[in-house]
C-alpha cells in the first residue's frame, strides 16, 4: 500500500484569493512485501508533474524532481514544517512509527540537521 502526495505552494507575495497551484508530488511506501509497516525515518524524491499514480516506486524513482527540500513531521496531532532548501534533488522526509514504539520516537530530535538519518525506503532504491 502506498500514499501519493501532492505538493501544493502559492507564492509568497500572491494576493489573498489566489489559488494554491500542485507543483510537485511522490508516492510514500507504507508496507513492506510482508505487509509489515516500513517504520522508520525515510525520504522519497518530490517528482516534478504530472503526476503518474500508477507507476511503480522503481520507475517514480527515476523521473525529474523538482528543486527544493521540504521536510514535514506530525507530532502530537499537529504538523510542524521544517523548509530546508538546496540545489538538489527535491525529497521529502518523513517518519512511520508503530504505536508501540511511540514513546521512544517522541523524544528523537526534529530537525533538518539530522536528515542524514534518513533512507529511501527498500522498494525506492
Amino acid at each position: 500500500m502506498t500514499v501519493v502526495i501532492e505538493i501544493q505552494t502559492i507564492p509568497l507575495k500572491a494576493p489573498a484569493n489566489e489559488e494554491l497551484k500542485t507543483t510537485a508530488w511522490g508516492k510514500l511506501p507504507l508496507f513492506n512485501n510482508k505487509n509489515r509497516l516500513l517504520s522508520g525515518r525515510w525520504k522519497v524524491p518530490l517528482i516534478a508533474l504530472p503526476i503518474h499514480h500508477d507507476e511503480s516506486l522503481a520507475i517514480i524513482s527515476t523521473y525529474p524532481t523538482v528543486l527544493f527540500i521540504v521536510f514535514v513531521f506530525v507530532r502530537e496531532k499537529k504538523i510542524v514544517y521544517f523548509f530546508f532548501f538546496q540545489y538538489e534533488k527535491a525529497e521529502l522526509y518523513y517518519r512511520l512509527v508503530n504505536a508501540q514504539d511511540s514513546e521512544d520516537q517522541s523524544n528523537a530530535p526534529l530537525s533538518p540537521s539530522f536528515r542524514d538519518l534518513y533512507n529511501y525506503p527498500p522498494q525506492v532504491r
